[in-house]
């Protein structure tokens, strides 16, 4: 299920708003366990929330580790 930009943006006004309670717009990454705002985590189409499950610093480190396993694998 796709989740479309406009809906993304109705759901951040509402959030802005104050029209959707504060536990909604926090979520718990998977990865590190720490609950984090919803604007921690980036966007993901393929979920019901419209957010990935890893926050951006996990993300990002996991990419970094990969970029280097690859080079080292390259190499």
């Amino acid at each position: 299920m796709r989740i479309s930009k406009e809906s993304l943006a109705r759901k951040a006004e509402a959030q802005r708003m104050g029209l959707i309670p504060p536990a909604e717009t926090e979520k718990r990454c998977r990865h590190c366990g720490i609950t984090k705002l919803l604007a921690d985590f980036p966007p993901n189409n393929h979920v019901n929330d419209g957010r990935s499950s890893w926050c951006r610093s996990c993300h990002n480190t996991a990419n970094r580790h990969w970029k280097a396993r690859r080079k080292e694998q390259a190499s």
